[in-house]
């Protein structure tokens, strides 16, 4: 047991290391070349956050409910990290402090990353019983492949973070692991509350579609919905701003007039290649996760759609690690064919009941 646990350290150690090489020129690059007035102003919120972590009105909702990528943007700027290098930013007229958060919530995105990388790597390590290099490299080029990755995901913004609560309720849908599905919600609600629409989703079809009853769907179903109106709960009694989100009328307006202008096919349709490439190899061998993936992303970008939201494509890229690791499980025969209940994987010589 000890020396399980011991080679899961050490694995686990060696792709966070591998990690932080491979996201290193992303990171510089965010860095350097970075800035906020192009596309990503909710720098400028979260900023205020960073300064004071905890403070539900240093901010307005949404933004000041996701505070774990704050807190930990507030850690690094607390202990002085900052990048001694001219920058895009130091053009534009802000101060050496905005600098310094702005270099803080880069780390803070950039570790996001890095540690939805180090997890699933260290999930496919163990599925797939080998030791492999060659699918976690694979992984990071899916991942990587993101029309949005550079601009975005590492960025001083919160992406990051959905990737992380992401990995984990992939591992939970794949495992129906109940733990792991309150492990994610706990992250999800304070950091990238739009995941847990696409997970909710993605149980609740295994629990339609499948009649997949096992304790572990089940429950993750009600973690997923409890931790929905926890949020909205949340907001409704700590938050103020943007309450058109979560204004009923408002909501159903929006879906009666729905409009769709040019540039929301090309950011929510052409711009996620790696998502649609992902979704066709996944159809060929195990179409009802394709079918599923594609349903949860429909409902993740009506809810975007509905609430207001301009950037749709940025949402429905949260749940990128979904798409990867079916991907990858599939394309090793190691992924569970559910059937009513039981789960069957597809191999060769392996048969698990």
């Amino acid at each position: 047991m000890r020396a399980s646990r011991l080679t899961t350290v050490v694995g686990g150690g060696r792709d966070f290391i591998i990690g932080l090489i491979l996201l290193y020129g992303y990171v510089y690059t965010a860095y350097k070349y970075g800035n906020p007035f192009f596309g990503r102003n909710d720098f400028f919120r979260y900023e205020a956050m960073v300064t004071h972590p905890f403070d539900f009105s240093a901010a307005p909702a949404p933004f000041v409910l996701r505070q774990i990528p704050a807190i930990v943007a507030s850690v690094f700027y607390r202990l002085g990290f900052h990048g001694d290098t001219a920058a895009v930013i130091d053009t534009i007229g802000l101060d050496d402090e905005t600098k310094r958060r702005f270099f803080a919530m880069i780390l803070s995105n950039g570790l996001a990353v890095c540690l939805s990388f180090t997890v699933l790597a260290g999930y496919l390590r163990t599925k797939l019983a080998t030791d492999g290099l060659i699918n976690s490299f694979a992984l990071f080029g899916i991942l990587a492949a993101w029309f949005y990755f550079p601009s975005a995901v590492i960025a001083p913004v919160t992406i990051g973070w959905g990737w992380l609560a992401s990995s984990l309720l992939a591992i939970a849908f794949v495992e129906a692991s109940a733990a792991m599905t309150i492990l994610a919600c706990a992250l999800a609600v304070f950091s990238r509350e739009t995941t847990l629409i696409f997970g909710l989703t993605m149980f609740i079809a295994l629990l339609l579609f499948e009649h997949d009853r096992r304790r572990g769907v089940v429950v993750s179903v009600i973690v997923l919905a409890a931790s929905c109106l926890l949020y909205l709960a949340l907001r409704i009694g700590f938050t103020t701003g943007y309450a058109h989100q979560i204004d009923p009328a408002g909501i159903a307006g929006r879906l009666a007039s729905l409009t769709f202008p040019t540039h929301f096919f090309t950011q929510l349709i052409l711009a996620q290649g790696i998502l649609i490439l992902l979704l066709v190899l996944i159809a060929t061998k195990a179409a009802r996760y394709a079918v599923y993936l594609a349903v949860a992303a429909g409902v993740m970008a009506l809810a975007a759609v509905a609430t207001g939201v301009s950037d749709v494509g940025l949402l429905v890229g949260e749940t990128l690690p979904f798409y990867a690791v079916i991907f990858i499980l599939m394309w090793n025969g190691a992924l569970p064919m559910r059937r009513a209940g039981k789960s069957v994987i597809r191999a060769d010589t392996r048969r698990l009941d």
